[in-house]
């Protein structure tokens, strides 16, 4: 067995291939299509969505974690889907806004009734680890009579799906 070490490959215009600063290392992603629901969950306690989530496992504890995830939601003030808000979690602790772990959540507070709605979060989060990380979608309400739901409208005609990509990022 052969071993090639270098310190840099590039193109032939001298730009840096492998391993550079800014440099995606790996993807992940996960969807799901199912539709889910609760309640009961009230602010500050969050419940982790099953599905989507991503484990990746950063190849070193410098680089970060480029973070994508999109949700489809209902609302729909008859059905009470509405005072939610979504956030992504790391290893099932909320990751962002250190007194809420909450950052780039997705609040929602219906106003035409069983609307299907979707929204998006980024984050480039830091795990400083090289030990598998599992990203998720978690929610929270602001009252315990309120539910939440997920790809499905709150009248059950409309389906949607939604989704979490996982970038490692050389750093």
């Amino acid at each position: 067995m052969s071993t090639l070490k270098t310190n840099a490959i590039t193109t032939v215009a001298g730009k840096p291939i492998l391993n550079s600063t800014g440099s995606i290392l790996q993807v992940v992603q996960s969807w799901d299509d199912t539709v889910r629901s609760g309640g009961g969950i009230v602010y500050p306690s969050y419940t982790t969505i099953a599905s989507p989530q991503v484990t990746i496992t950063p190849s070193s504890s410098t680089n970060k974690i480029l973070l994508i995830a999109q949700v489809t939601f209902a609302s729909g003030a008859a059905a009470n889907f509405y005072d939610t808000v979504y956030r992504l979690s790391r290893n099932g602790t909320g990751i962002g806004n250190a007194t809420t772990g909450s950052l780039g959540s997705i609040g929602i507070n219906a106003r035409e009734q069983f609307e299907l709605g979707n929204g998006s979060i980024s984050y480039l989060d830091s795990p400083g680890t090289t030990s598998a990380v599992t990203y998720a979608i978690q929610v929270t309400t602001s009252n315990a009579a309120h539910n939440w739901k997920i790809n499905e409208s709150g009248a059950g005609d409309d389906r949607g799906v939604s989704c979490i990509i996982a970038m490692e990022v050389s750093y």
